[in-house]
């Protein structure tokens, strides 16, 4: 795990892909309303990945990054464009007025993250 992920941790319940509620600890991101969680199972069992959590709904944004870094960087991506002033505190948030933009941020961090396990594949 990452070092820095439990420093400013506090524990907040997600809901799994199964909508089974989980409690995790979570890392505030820079953005409020935004926070790097581990990604798990509906049996709570980690999966080895990380996502961005909306902390006000326990729903995840974006899909299963592999390291907390990305997860952070997401954050801030999310922050910037149509969403620059998009309260993340509220339980609904931009689900609904930014869907669009968020589903093609989290699109791009996917094939980032993509490109980057082939470039990996390729060095071994």
């Amino acid at each position: 795990m990452d070092g820095r992920l439990f420093q400013q941790a506090h524990t907040v319940v997600i809901r799994t892909a199964d909508g089974y509620p989980v409690t995790v600890h979570a890392e505030p991101t820079h953005v409020p309303g935004l926070a790097v969680v581990p990604a798990v199972r509906s049996d709570g069992v980690y999966t080895g990945g990380w996502q961005l959590l909306h902390t006000a709904s326990g729903r995840t944004v974006g899909g299963e990054l592999d390291h907390p870094d990305l997860a952070r960087l997401l954050a801030a991506e999310l922050a910037k464009g149509p969403l620059h002033s998009c309260d993340w505190t509220l339980p609904s948030a931009p689900r609904h007025r930014y869907a669009e933009h968020v589903l093609h941020t989290a699109e791009a961090f996917a094939t980032r993250q993509e490109d980057r396990r082939r470039r990996l594949a390729a060095a071994m």
